[in-house]
């Protein structure tokens, strides 16, 4: 299975629940439904810069993000 909609190289991916999230030297962390194979609407959060890493709560109900800044998002 392939997802692709980043503009620059994927850097992190995670997968919760039935969620999968993704973070982009785009600075883009966009979210997909791997069983549907597409993406759950726009990204949803941008970092300045490039997103470094992502992470989902077992449940997917949580995701914490970090950016190329040092910022934290929750």
């Amino acid at each position: 299975m392939t997802l692709e909609a980043h503009a620059a190289r994927a850097t992190s991916v995670d997968l919760g629940g039935d969620v999968l999230a993704s973070a982009g030297q785009d600075g883009a962390i966009r979210l997909w439904d791997p069983a549907r194979r597409r993406q759950l609407g726009p990204p949803l959060v941008r970092h300045p810069g490039d997103s470094a890493a992502v992470a989902l709560s077992a449940n997917g109900r949580t995701l914490v993000t970090t950016g190329g800044n040092g910022a934290v998002r929750l």
